[in-house]
C-alpha cells in the first residue's frame, strides 16, 4: 500500500536504485503477491490447472469484449507456444469462415470520415491523441506498507493482472489454425482445460446455423428457415400405452422441437395410417420448445403405440 509520493528512493537503506517505472512496477507486482499467496506457497511460482482455473473463477467477469481485449491460445505451429489473441482478430477470422458458409442478412453503410459524431475516426482525430502518460514519482520503504517483510519476501505470483500482462505480451497471430489450442475454465471444479480451434468452430457453427437465414436441417426430425425468418419444423413420435375408455386414448409424451422457436404461430398433428378410427389432439398449452400430443379413438386398440406425424411454423 502506498502512503505517499514524491520521496526520493536514494533514501532507502540497501535497496538497489531503479528508474522509476521499474521501482514502482515492481513495488505493484510483490504487493499482488502478498495479496494472492493463497494460491501461491512463498517462493513458489509455477502454475497449474487447478491454479489459473482458480484466477479464471476469481476473475472480474467482463460481458462484452472489446476489439482490444486479447486471450490466450495454444500455438501448434510454433512448439505449442503461448500466443495472444485479440478479439478483433477472433471475429474477423470467424468471419471470414462463417462468410463461407452464410449469405450475408443486409449491407452496412459505411458512415464516412469525419470528426464529429457519427463519423469514423481519421487521421490525428482529437478523439484519438489523448495519450495519457503516465508521471513518474518515487517512495521510500518507509512508505510502503510492510515492504521488508511481504514485498522483498515472496517470488511475484500470477495474478489476472500479471496473466493479461502475459497475454498482452504474447506474440499475435491473426488466423488461428485448427489445430491451435484456446484456455478456458469449466465451469464444473473449476478446472482449467483446453479447446481446439476446430472444435471451437464446429459448436459455434452449431449455434450460428439456427440463426442464419437458409439453415436447415433436412431429417426425419428436421426444419427449415425461409427467406423472411419463417422456420418451418416437422417429425414424428409415437405415442405409449392406451388410457381411458371411449375415448381412448395414448400420449407420445414430452416432444422437443429440432430448434426453439421464439413465436410458435400453429401446429398440426395427425395419426398415421393404419388407424382409420384415430385422430390426434395436441395439449391445451403448447411452449415455443415443446409439446405433447395425444392419438385419441372411441374404439379399443387404435391409440397405443402409433405413429403421430406433425408439422409446426413460427420464427
Amino acid at each position: 500500500m502506498i502512503k505517499g509520493q514524491n520521496i526520493p528512493q536514494s533514501n532507502i537503506p540497501g535497496v538497489q536504485k531503479l528508474d522509476a517505472k521499474s521501482y514502482t512496477t515492481d513495488l505493484l507486482r510483490h504487493e499482488a503477491a502478498y495479496n494472492h499467496n493463497n494460491i501461491h506457497a512463498p517462493g513458489s511460482d509455477a502454475e497449474t490447472v487447478v491454479s489459473v482455473g482458480a484466477l479464471v473463477l476469481g476473475a472480474a467477469e467482463k460481458t462484452t469484449p472489446v476489439n482490444a481485449d486479447m486471450f490466450p491460445i495454444m500455438d501448434t505451429a510454433d512448439s505449442n507456444k503461448v500466443r495472444k489473441l485479440s478479439w478483433a482478430n477472433i471475429k474477423a477470422t470467424l468471419k471470414a469462415y462463417f462468410d463461407t458458409l452464410y449469405a450475408a442478412a443486409s449491407t452496412v453503410t459505411f458512415p464516412g470520415f469525419g470528426s464529429t459524431g457519427l463519423t469514423a475516426c481519421v487521421g490525428n482525430d482529437s478523439r484519438l491523441s489523448d495519450s495519457r502518460t503516465p508521471v513518474a514519482h518515487n517512495h521510500t520503504a518507509a512508505n510502503v506498507t510492510d515492504f521488508a517483510s511481504v514485498a522483498l519476501s515472496y517470488a511475484p505470483a500470477e495474478t489476472t493482472t500479471t496473466i493479461g500482462a502475459l497475454i498482452n505480451g504474447a506474440t499475435a497471430i491473426t488466423v488461428p489454425d485448427d489445430t491451435d489450442t484456446i484456455a478456458m475454465r469449466n465451469h464444473t471444479g473449476g478446472l482449467l482445460h483446453k479447446m481446439t480451434w476446430a472444435f471451437v468452430k464446429s459448436v459455434l457453427k452449431t449455434y450460428f446455423d439456427t440463426l442464419y437465414i437458409g439453415s436447415s436441417s433436412l431429417s426425419a426430425n428436421g426444419y427449415q428457415i425461409l427467406p423472411g425468418g419463417l422456420i418451418m419444423q416437422w417429425g414424428t413420435a409415437v405415442t405409449g400405452t392406451q388410457s381411458g375408455s371411449s375415448p381412448y386414448y395414448a400420449s407420445t409424451g414430452t416432444v422437443t422441437y429440432p430448434i426453439t422457436f421464439t413465436t410458435l404461430y400453429s401446429i398440426t398433428a395427425v395419426v398415421s395410417k393404419g388407424s382409420p378410427a384415430a385422430f390426434a389432439v395436441l395439449e391445451t398449452s403448447t411452449w415455443v420448445d415443446k409439446f405433447t400430443a395425444y392419438a385419441m379413438s372411441y374404439t379399443s386398440g387404435e391409440v397405443a403405440t402409433k405413429t403421430i406425424s406433425w408439422i409446426a411454423f413460427g420464427k
